[in-house]
């Protein structure tokens, strides 16, 4: 029984291990040349002493892989969603900057902002895949159904049966007639009438 259980569940495993490290890139990414202008270079978290928007990817990073590590997909899609809104904001910002900057010499995004982007899009598409993956629960019982398992059906309420009554089968039904003279008895008579038998 363990092989049975533990073999579906190692794709799901790798694959949320898998998650977690395209997180941890997406931060790793942050810190590497965001953008590079005139000979220089900055990254996602700090130009100068103004603290950018790097600070919110690290922040819904971290928040996500603990998600993760708790088998909490849904949450780790929506975190890396706001990091991908981040991102596209910070983007159409930069490039605009970045035109302005080819005036004084080459401008354009650095390595960290495509590792950044790539690692924030493929960790959505990666937590969907668990998220795909997790068991689903029932609906009577709420107990996790395994991989290749269908889900038990509820018996139906069984009617009670009807008892039946003991005189039908404990006793023998007593004649309409006496069996010794043939004279009719009463239901409830345990002599006869006519000769006196004993019924």
């Amino acid at each position: 029984m363990m092989n049975q259980m533990s073999v579906p569940d190692a794709p799901k495993n790798n694959l949320k291990y898998v998650l977690i490290a395209v997180i941890v890139l997406a931060i790793v990414g942050c810190f590497l040349p965001y953008a590079e202008y005139a000979g220089l270079s900055i990254n996602y978290v700090k130009e100068g002493d103004d603290i950018l928007d790097g600070i919110f990817i690290i922040g819904f990073g971290i928040a996500a892989i603990i998600c993760a590590l708790k088998d909490k997909m849904l949450a780790v899609m929506i975190l890396q969603a706001l990091s991908g809104i981040v991102c596209f904001i910070d983007y159409n910002d930069t490039s605009s900057k970045l035109e302005e900057f080819k005036v004084f010499g080459d401008a354009s995004f650095g390595i960290g902002f495509y590792i950044v982007a790539i690692s924030v899009v493929a960790s959505i598409v990666i937590a969907f895949l668990c998220f795909r993956q997790m068991p689903k629960k029932t609906k009577n019982n709420n107990q996790p159904i395994q991989y290749g398992q269908q889900p038990q059906q509820q018996p139906m309420m069984q009617q009670p049966m009807q008892q039946i009554p003991q005189q039908s089968y404990m006793q023998p039904q007593q004649p309409a007639t006496c069996p010794y003279c043939g004279t009719a008895k009463a239901a409830d008579a345990t002599f006869c009438n006519n000769c006196g038998a004993k019924f």
